[in-house]
Protein backbone atom coordinates (compact mmCIF):
# COMPACT_ATOMS: atom_id res chain seq x y z
CA UNK A 1 0.00 0.00 0.00
CA UNK A 2 1.29 3.23 -0.60
CA UNK A 3 0.25 6.36 0.61
CA UNK A 4 1.10 10.52 -0.18
CA UNK A 5 1.55 13.30 2.50
CA UNK A 6 1.01 16.85 2.18
CA UNK A 7 -0.66 19.16 -0.23
CA UNK A 8 1.07 22.07 -1.44
CA UNK A 9 -2.03 23.95 -2.38
CA UNK A 10 -3.74 24.06 0.99
CA UNK A 11 -0.27 23.07 3.19
CA UNK A 12 -2.27 20.45 4.84
CA UNK A 13 -0.47 17.61 6.26
CA UNK A 14 -3.20 15.13 5.88
CA UNK A 15 -2.31 11.27 4.47
CA UNK A 16 -4.17 10.28 1.39
CA UNK A 17 -3.95 6.36 -0.34
CA UNK A 18 -2.60 6.48 -3.31
CA UNK A 19 -3.66 6.65 -6.32
CA UNK A 20 -5.09 9.83 -5.28
CA UNK A 21 -6.24 12.69 -7.41
CA UNK A 22 -7.55 16.41 -6.94
CA UNK A 23 -8.62 19.40 -8.86
CA UNK A 24 -11.44 17.78 -11.08
CA UNK A 25 -13.79 20.31 -11.82
CA UNK A 26 -11.54 23.45 -10.58
CA UNK A 27 -9.84 23.54 -13.70
CA UNK A 28 -6.87 21.37 -13.37
CA UNK A 29 -6.38 17.69 -12.49
CA UNK A 30 -3.51 16.45 -10.29
CA UNK A 31 -2.84 12.48 -10.25
CA UNK A 32 -0.12 10.72 -8.00
CA UNK A 33 0.23 7.11 -7.96
CA UNK A 34 2.75 4.73 -7.51
CA UNK A 35 4.06 1.24 -9.62
CA UNK A 36 5.90 -1.91 -8.66
CA UNK A 37 8.78 -1.56 -11.37
CA UNK A 38 10.84 -5.00 -10.28
CA UNK A 39 11.47 -6.23 -6.86
CA UNK A 40 12.51 -3.56 -4.12
CA UNK A 41 11.71 -0.78 -6.52
CA UNK A 42 8.67 1.31 -5.98
CA UNK A 43 8.43 4.29 -8.69
CA UNK A 44 5.82 7.21 -7.10
CA UNK A 45 3.91 9.13 -10.13
CA UNK A 46 2.68 12.55 -10.70
CA UNK A 47 0.61 13.99 -13.92
CA UNK A 48 -0.99 17.55 -14.00
CA UNK A 49 -2.19 19.10 -15.82
CA UNK A 50 -0.55 22.37 -14.45
CA UNK A 51 2.28 20.81 -12.81
CA UNK A 52 3.89 22.46 -9.54
CA UNK A 53 7.75 23.36 -9.32
CA UNK A 54 10.05 21.22 -7.80
CA UNK A 55 10.07 23.33 -4.62
CA UNK A 56 6.37 22.96 -4.38
CA UNK A 57 6.26 19.22 -4.77
CA UNK A 58 8.93 19.26 -1.82
CA UNK A 59 5.90 19.80 0.38
CA UNK A 60 4.59 15.99 -0.24
CA UNK A 61 6.19 12.55 1.56
CA UNK A 62 5.36 9.76 0.00
CA UNK A 63 5.44 6.49 2.13
CA UNK A 64 4.70 2.85 1.73
CA UNK A 65 3.30 -0.12 4.06
CA UNK A 66 4.83 -3.59 2.71
CA UNK A 67 2.26 -6.74 4.41
CA UNK A 68 3.87 -9.55 3.80
CA UNK A 69 0.91 -12.22 2.58
CA UNK A 70 1.92 -14.45 5.75
CA UNK A 71 1.17 -12.01 8.49
CA UNK A 72 -1.57 -12.44 10.70
CA UNK A 73 -4.97 -10.49 10.59
CA UNK A 74 -4.16 -9.19 6.88
CA UNK A 75 -6.64 -10.75 5.39
CA UNK A 76 -9.64 -10.61 7.99
CA UNK A 77 -8.90 -6.99 8.39
CA UNK A 78 -8.40 -5.78 4.87
CA UNK A 79 -5.81 -2.92 5.68
CA UNK A 80 -6.88 -1.18 2.38
CA UNK A 81 -10.16 -0.42 3.71
CA UNK A 82 -8.50 1.29 6.71
CA UNK A 83 -6.62 4.75 7.12
CA UNK A 84 -2.80 4.92 7.14
CA UNK A 85 -3.19 5.76 10.86
CA UNK A 86 -5.34 2.98 11.47
CA UNK A 87 -2.60 0.68 9.79
CA UNK A 88 0.22 2.13 11.36
CA UNK A 89 -1.44 1.22 14.57
CA UNK A 90 -2.88 -2.34 13.54
CA UNK A 91 1.29 -3.20 12.72
CA UNK A 92 3.11 -1.02 15.02
CA UNK A 93 4.47 1.05 12.81
CA UNK A 94 5.49 4.23 14.02
CA UNK A 95 4.36 7.68 12.32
Amino acid sequence: MAYMKGDPLTGLTDVFPLPYSIGAGFGFTDLYDFALNAPGNIRFLYKSDYPWTTTELGAISFRYIIIPGGTSGGRLLNPRKMTYEEVCKLYGIPE
